[in-house]
């Protein structure tokens, strides 16, 4: 099996595409949790509208719950986008361009494109 530079460009440009398939996941995942939160917000700011207790408001909003998923989608959300920076930097740099080019294109810096070439070279 050919395990020359078009062969791991093209592993590359395969994890690439499911790395885009898992931010496009994190991303939907995101929409729904920020929109409990928001339903919870705008639940919260009627309520506080009114001149009932505000621990009233509390009883059907599991705020530990929102919190805890925002939380678990944010990060889910900046792994999977830095997975797919990460290869897309490594195809990039393996079809030519300069890690100071691909930095001036994502405004970057080179350093940071280094590393995450480096990172994915190192990533099983």
């Amino acid at each position: 099996m050919d395990q020359g530079p078009n062969s791991e460009l093209e592993q590359l440009r395969s994890g690439y595409l499911a790395a885009l398939d898992r931010y496009d996941e994190a991303v939907s995942t995101m929409r729904r949790v920020m929109d409990e939160a928001d339903l919870a917000t705008r639940i919260m700011r009627e309520h506080a509208l009114t001149s009932a207790p505000m621990a009233d408001a509390l009883g059907g909003l599991p705020a530990d719950v929102i919190r805890n998923r925002l939380s678990d989608s944010t990060i889910e959300l900046e792994r999977s986008r830095h997975d797919a920076q990460r290869l897309l930097f490594s195809i990039l740099v393996g079809e030519g361009m300069t890690m100071t080019e691909v930095a001036r294109n994502f405004g970057v810096s080179r350093s940071l494109v280094s590393r995450f070439v480096r990172e994915q070279t190192a990533a099983p």
